[in-house]
């Protein structure tokens, strides 16, 4: 059992090509009133990445990959090290991601408080800080009323410390440790995208649930405009995989989701002429099709570390 009053929290965060926000994001953390250890792991980027990090933040523990090992392989890197080294809690954070000053201080506050928690996300603004991000808000209007949303984007919210919610992404997760102990690490199967839905669904199979912390709130310095040939080429890659290895359902009733999910997505494909999206789609078919593989990350899956 940890102390309470000081507990241990590695900050972890991947980069790739990520020079135009790491220091404004290094620079936030470094203000942070909790703030303890935080590990970079960066995917071989191609700018100043690397370089802003040894030269104005020194301090900060930089691992370096040979290669691009996407989103998942990367923070299980430096997951592992924190695990290793005892840390409490683990707060993965994304490279154009920037917190406030009682950003983290709020969602330990609730985490330890809310015990059945094993993820807490805090609320996410657009990049000029006066909205909330705009797939952030989606989460949001499921499961709030529309006062409700309103009153969190103004930071008026008085109503629950805690929102559940069945999926939130990963740019801004504080787990504890035992939880991240119990539940693994991010699956293989997933290069980028994808592995936080898969991770959220692992963890609510494990008794744990996934919750937004509205008192607490970050700046995620991102494109608000999607594009949709690419939005719908991720959908693609990675919509029929984690609805497939949900292992909150039975094989029976993922499979036969992801199956219309995929017809649905194909669907919506025709109307674009891109090799991208229709080798990917090949590739979605033969992974729906390889029905052994799937029932073994499954089973992969429901295992602890």
């Amino acid at each position: 059992m940890y102390n309470t009053s000081s507990p241990v929290i590695y900050t972890i965060i991947v980069t790739y090509n990520g020079a135009q926000w790491i220091r404004k994001c290094l620079s936030a953390l470094a203000h942070s009133s909790v703030h303890e250890f935080t590990i970079v792991v960066d995917n071989a980027s191609e700018d100043d990445t690397v370089k802003i990090i040894k030269t104005e933040f020194p301090y900060i523990e930089l691992i370096q990959n040979k290669t691009n090992l996407g989103f998942g392989a990367a923070n299980n890197i430096a997951i592992e090290i924190a695990l290793r080294r005892e840390a409490h809690f683990v707060l993965l954070l994304n490279q154009d991601v920037y917190v406030y000053q009682d950003s983290i201080e709020q969602l330990l506050s609730v985490i330890q408080q809310y015990k059945e928690y094993g993820i807490v996300s805090p609320v996410q603004q657009s990049g000029n800080g006066k909205m909330l991000d705009n797939s952030f808000k989606k989460y949001l209007e499921r499961l709030c009323t529309g006062d409700e949303v309103k009153a969190i984007e103004k930071k008026i919210y008085a109503g629950k410390k805690i929102i559940p919610v069945r999926f939130v992404n990963a740019a801004a997760w504080l787990m504890h440790a035992e939880v991240v102990r119990k539940v693994g690490y991010f699956h293989p199967l997933f290069f980028h995208y994808g592995e936080d839905n898969n991770y959220s669904s692992r963890v609510q199979y494990h008794g744990f649930k996934v919750g937004i912390c509205p008192g607490s709130y970050v700046i995620h310095d991102r494109n608000q405009q999607a594009d949709k040939q690419r939005e719908l080429l991720r959908k693609i890659k990675t919509i029929v995989r984690y609805t497939a290895t949900d292992i909150r359902k039975s094989f029976a009733a993922a499979y036969l989701q992801a199956l219309w999910k995929y017809f649905s997505l194909r669907r919506k494909a025709a109307a674009y002429r891109s090799n991208y999206i229709r080798d990917a789609l090949k590739d979605e078919w033969l992974f729906l099709n390889n029905i052994a593989d799937i029932r073994h990350y499954r089973k992969q899956m429901k295992l602890p570390l």
